[in-house]
């Protein structure tokens, strides 16, 4: 049931490949410029805040975005700067958590794994917010509006220029395969695109995804 006028909030980061490769070469700048040389790496940060709006029936879908750059920001003050990152995008203190936690989970995972060796580390921070508004002119239409329909509306919205931040429909959810994950195997394949995928565990015994191809048809 879609329910019209509420809001929810999403989260997804990445970390910027070029712009860590990039950032090197301002890294003896940076340093000359007051950078304490006891602190190794450094996080350039771009938010991306992005306001969905879509409109039911009519299937319109409008979005509001803008960006804010946080550079040289060191691991010492990461925290205040994810809190101050969460505070300018209006995000509820119900997201702000598991928000947080995932920008921390990704900043560490490359401070420590992926760019343990590069001094400038770059990550795009995407928070979106998602709002479903009526159509004036045909809110008698609303009540039928539900079960099928709901799964055209993203559908379509996602033909019409949508983006991976609109939800799966609830029948591709209903359709998906369930699987039994083998733990000392540690590999199965993405019952969408086909390509293998590691699992793990973690400590309440729930499968996640360590790591995913990026395949177009799995990215929603």
């Amino acid at each position: 049931m879609i329910y019209f006028g509420e809001v929810t909030y999403n989260c997804e980061v990445y970390p910027n490949v070029i712009f860590t490769a990039l950032g090197e070469d301002s890294y003896v700048r940076r340093f000359l410029f007051g950078r304490h040389k006891d602190e190794y790496q450094y996080f350039d940060i771009k938010a991306i805040y992005q306001n969905h709006y879509l409109q039911i029936p009519s299937l319109n879908h409008h979005v509001e975005s803008t960006e804010t750059y946080f550079p040289n920001i060191s691991m010492a003050t990461l925290k205040d700067h994810v809190n101050m990152i969460l505070s300018l995008g209006d995000v509820p203190r119900a997201y702000r958590d598991s928000m947080k936690a995932k920008i921390l989970a990704c900043a560490e995972t490359m401070a420590n794994v992926t760019h343990k060796n590069q001094k400038i580390l770059a990550m795009d921070v995407i928070i979106s917010s998602q709002t479903w508004t009526c159509d004036d002119d045909d809110s008698d239409d609303l009540d039928d509006f539900d079960g099928d329909n709901y799964d055209r509306a993203v559908e379509e919205s996602l033909q019409n220029g949508g983006n991976a931040l609109l939800p799966a429909s609830r029948s591709s959810i209903e359709a998906l395969e369930r699987v039994e994950v083998d733990q000392q195997k540690g590999l199965c394949d993405c019952r969408v695109c086909l390509e293998d995928f590691k699992v793990s565990w973690i400590d309440c015994c729930l499968g996640y995804v360590i790591s995913v191809p990026s395949s177009s048809a799995s990215k929603f």
